[in-house]
């Protein structure tokens, strides 16, 4: 009898471990699914937003002078390898003048500082728009340019804006 209370209790103590490992196993089991759903809903978000970050960069580049093969070509075929630099480099030199007035820009600043061109966003072989500043107001400009047998530049202003700072100067 006494064998048989031992391995009842053995068994009873065996059937309450074991009840309970399961158990554990089974809450780690809903855990790792709960978590696992998680990542996987985690990485759907992830890649929709990857996507539509693509999409919106793909429409960025719509209007760049790096995608567009035509006007790349014009370059090539113009001899001229670096067509961004040399644009830029170009009509940043604008902005040295010994006039206090910038030669492609309408407005007058309402302080002691002059306007300078700042970014300048290539569309095309023809076309440029560009923010400048004069450190209190700024504006935008749509510029043409052409380039010239001497291998410069002529800008053209199609058209500006201002935008005034309501700090006094």
């Amino acid at each position: 009898m006494k064998k048989i209370k031992l391995f009842s209790i053995i068994f009873l103590s065996f059937f309450i471990i074991s009840c309970n490992f399961i158990s554990k196993n089974k809450e780690n089991e809903s855990k790792n699914t709960t978590l696992s759903e998680e990542k996987s809903i985690s990485v759907e978000k992830l890649q929709d937003s990857l996507q539509k970050m693509s999409f919106l960069l793909d429409d960025y580049r719509y209007f760049d002078i790096k995608s567009n093969e035509d006007a790349l070509y014009f370059f090539e075929k113009n001899e001229i390898s670096n067509p961004e630099q040399f644009i830029i480099d170009q009509l940043l030199n604008t902005n040295v003048t010994k006039d206090e007035n910038h030669p492609l820009i309408d407005y007058r600043p309402r302080r002691n500082a002059k306007f300078q061109i700042n970014k300048i966003k290539l569309l095309n072989h023809r076309w440029i728009i560009c923010d400048f500043s004069d450190g209190l107001d700024w504006g935008e400009l749509l510029l043409r340019y052409d380039l010239n047998d001497d291998k410069t530049l002529s800008f053209k202003v199609f058209d500006q804006t201002l935008y005034v700072s309501e700090q006094k100067p």
